[in-house]
């Protein structure tokens, strides 16, 4: 299957993205909805999503980037 360098870009953020939604999901169900953190869990949210977005785009460029030499 040949991808483009933005089909390849997209695929990878696309997957950092509903990776880091469906970790927040499970440490919703798992941690926070009986706890007393329950009170600053979104604003951990919040942090944990823009850190995984942004570590997806940063994989994302990487895998774009060298994706000839795979």
């Amino acid at each position: 299957l040949r991808l483009g360098v933005l089909n390849t870009f997209a695929l990878a953020v696309g997957f950092g993205a509903v990776t880091a939604v469906l970790w927040e999901f499970g440490e919703y169900v798992t941690f926070i909805r009986n706890s007393p953190e329950l009170d600053t869990a979104y604003t951990d949210t919040l942090g944990d999503l823009a850190l995984g977005l942004t570590g997806s785009t940063v994989a994302a460029f990487v895998t774009a980037s060298f994706r000839h030499r795979l």
